[in-house]
């Protein structure tokens, strides 16, 4: 093999090369975002890094595929012990009988579990395995959902009304979806006895994130039962993602047969086919449905998933829940601060974005003919402001967020999100004519939460400190007094403007903090008598707290004095009539503001 260039533009050509679109998935290409792909050279926890060396906050996760952060350290072990006793050996092995007993313990409607390679194969194989149980031909989907690479799962539904033998995709002949009926999603369907299966998204996660409407799953498993059909639950996407039950625990609404991928193989390619025994055993060897595959149960994989099951406790999946719903409003307080019209529905761990002026209060999509009606364009400005921040989105705007459990949830994470929530990247705005204008605009003031300002006592930096376009290039340890240290990581987000920061009291450190991690800091002089001069109040905010002109917001004593040769009667009349250029006295024996001054005082 050849040296491979350095950047991904280069390698990226080489690849179109050889491969078609220069992409083994279509969405990798960037054809709804725009530009040129970055190409993953290595992974951990929530990062991936490019060939560039550029590392990003990774939101794509393979698509829900990693769920405790790459190269997790009981996966990379699992799956380090398999390789050592072979790769593959087509025959039955210990591993995959763990794997389809932990599918089962977990989800009880799934009494025997067949495995094979993919998502994909799994649709096929419950299509195939639908109609050979029931004896019948017809297959129900809905419109919007996505059962993978299946011809007789990729037809095309008409907006709002249900559409038969439409194909999705050139290369799939009407004759393979003649049978098969595209419905609107969340809407429950009259079915006949024609019908072998209905096969539904439980929670719709490939047309952004869509809950099932009150009912609407109860009336599937209802209407189902009246006519003889099976119901079939994809549940490559949610399947261990919503909890350890997926979504038929989450809506308490059994399925006779359930796909799974993804998180079932810790990363590695797998799939599985879970049901009833009585129709499960339809298949070959026992029933005269065909199956077979030489990887399937590969003992690779089957380590991987079931390490990954393992890990994934009451506690964990409460934490996602928890970290879900921050994300959500995280996102969404900092698309309408700039009045970006955006929301960022959840259903579970799942959360879902759409932007546009359809997006209001109260309009999050339905089904797919609402969820179309996302303004493409300003999530391609979205997805690449972004990755210029270091936040890898996926490339289209019908994807949902499905970040890792664990890992994804570190300092890291929350720094992004925190810039992100102020608004560091850029504010978007954009036209409705055929060439979108997208302004990269740097707000005023980037508002910081401020946790504490303290003395430096000591600052000890690592080799190569120094801070580069608002970043740290190494970490830095200050000495707050005889026994409190605060640790800033490399990459950090900050600034430096006390010129005396190497001599000892000389300066000050303000910190916006999640817990001990430092999510932005900014040194600043110190002042006689432990105080902190700030910039003029803006705003007088409820609890207690002040936003300042530079976008701090900061604690304040009950009463605050008011320096002025001038009377004023409140802290308010005085930001109104003489806030500009004044000055706020931060004390950081009291960690609250205590005085403003007015601009003809200081000094005096």
């Amino acid at each position: 093999m050849s040296a491979l260039p350095a950047s991904n533009a280069d390698l990226f050509a080489r690849s179109c090369d050889v491969i078609p679109g220069g992409v083994n998935s279509s969405i990798r290409a960037f054809k709804a975002v725009g530009g040129t792909p970055y190409l993953v050279a290595r992974a951990e926890g929530p990062y991936v890094w490019d060939v560039e060396g550029t590392r990003y906050i990774d939101l794509v996760q393979s698509y829900g595929a990693i769920i405790l952060g790459h190269a997790h350290p009981s996966v990379t072990a699992a799956i380090v012990a398999a390789a050592a006793k072979g790769t593959s050996y087509g025959a039955p092995t210990p591993g995959e009988l763990v794997l389809a007993e932990a599918i089962r313990e977990r989800v009880p409607s799934c009494e025997r579990v067949r495995l094979m390679n993919s998502g994909t194969e799994a649709t096929s194989t419950a299509v195939r395995l639908a109609r050979g149980f029931t004896g019948r031909d017809r297959i129900v989907i809905f419109h919007g959902n996505f059962h993978g690479a299946t011809d007789a799962l990729l037809a095309a539904g008409g907006s709002g009304v249900a559409t038969l033998g439409l194909p999705g995709t050139a290369g799939v002949p009407a004759s393979a979806v003649a049978n098969t009926l595209v419905v609107p999603y969340n809407q429950v369907p009259v079915l006949d006895e024609q019908v072998a299966a209905v096969f539904v998204e439980p929670v719709a996660a490939n047309m952004g994130v869509i809950a099932p409407a009150a009912g609407f799953l109860a009336g599937l498993r209802a209407e189902c039962d009246r006519v003889g059909a099976l119901l079939v639950f994809d549940e490559v996407i949610t399947g261990f993602r919503l909890g350890s039950g997926g979504a038929q625990a989450k809506y308490d609404v059994p399925a006779d047969l359930t796909t799974f991928g993804k998180v079932i193989g810790g990363g590695l390619p797998i799939g599985a086919v879970g049901g009833r025994r009585h129709i499960m055993e339809t298949l070959s060897p026992l029933g005269p449905v065909f199956h077979a595959g030489t990887l399937a149960g590969n003992p690779l994989a089957t380590a991987a998933g079931f390490a990954a099951l393992s890990e994934l406790t009451v506690d964990v999946y409460a934490m996602l829940l928890a970290r879900a719903g921050r994300l959500s409003a995280l996102l969404g307080e900092a698309c309408a601060a700039v009045a970006l019209p955006a929301r960022f529905p959840v259903v579970g761990t799942l959360v879902g974005m759409y932007f546009g002026e359809g997006c209001g209060a109260g309009s999050t999509p339905t089904n797919f003919a609402e969820a179309k009606t996302t303004d493409e364009r300003l999530y391609a400005a979205f997805f690449h402001a972004m990755l210029r921040e270091g936040v890898a989105l996926a490339p289209g705007a019908y994807e949902a967020f499905l970040g890792p459990m664990r890992q994804f949830f570190t300092w890291g994470f929350w720094l992004s999100l925190f810039a992100l929530a102020g608004l560091t990247f850029a504010v978007w705005s954009y036209t409705r004519d055929e060439a979108i204008v997208i302004e990269a605009i740097q707000p005023a003031a980037v508002e910081r939460e401020i946790d504490m300002i303290d003395l430096v006592y000591v600052a000890e930096a690592d080799p190569g400190f120094a801070i580069v376009e608002g970043r740290t290039t190494a970490a830095m340890q200050i000495r707050i007094d005889g026994f409190r240290y605060m640790n800033i990581r490399a990459d950090t987000p900050g600034e430096n403007r006390c010129s005396q920061l190497t001599e000892v009291a000389k300066c000050a450190v303000a910190a916006d903090l999640l817990g001990d991690a430092v999510l932005w800091f900014s040194i600043v002089p110190l002042e006689p008598r432990n105080v902190v001069n700030l910039p003029p109040v803006a705003e007088i905010r409820d609890g207690m707290r002040l936003r300042l002109e530079n976008g701090w917001v900061v604690r304040r004593e009950e009463t605050v004095k008011r320096v002025c040769d001038d009377d004023t009667t409140s802290l308010a009349d005085f930001v109104r009539r003489y806030g500009e250029g004044s000055i706020t006295t931060f004390s950081i024996d009291t960690q609250t503001a205590t005085a403003v001054t007015c601009a003809s005082n200081v000094g005096t």
